[in-house]
């Protein structure tokens, strides 16, 4: 539940980076979201989906875990996430 509704917010509110960094019409998937009692933390897997695979080459992880990064501050939960990345393209 909390997986949809985050990946549904990270590609709404930040749809006009999302397009720059990655290209128009570009989607970011939350594949799997869950918290990892041993380490405390939070770990999310991450799928990026985009439009201009040779511009998004260049920017990719770092870019989406950027994008990541800023919008869980948003979310209120205060565990860090061990992000799992891949582009698909």
């Amino acid at each position: 539940m909390i997986k949809d509704f985050y990946e549904k917010y990270l590609n709404r509110l930040y749809k006009n980076d999302i397009d720059i960094f990655f290209g128009e019409g570009s989607k970011i998937v939350i594949t799997s979201l869950g918290y990892s009692t041993n380490l405390k933390q939070i770990h999310m897997s991450a799928k990026l989906f985009p439009t201009n695979s040779e511009f998004a080459i260049e920017i990719f992880p770092e870019g989406l875990e950027m994008l990541i990064q800023e919008s869980w501050k948003f979310t209120g939960i205060d565990s860090e996430i061990i992000l799992t990345s891949s582009m698909e393209h």
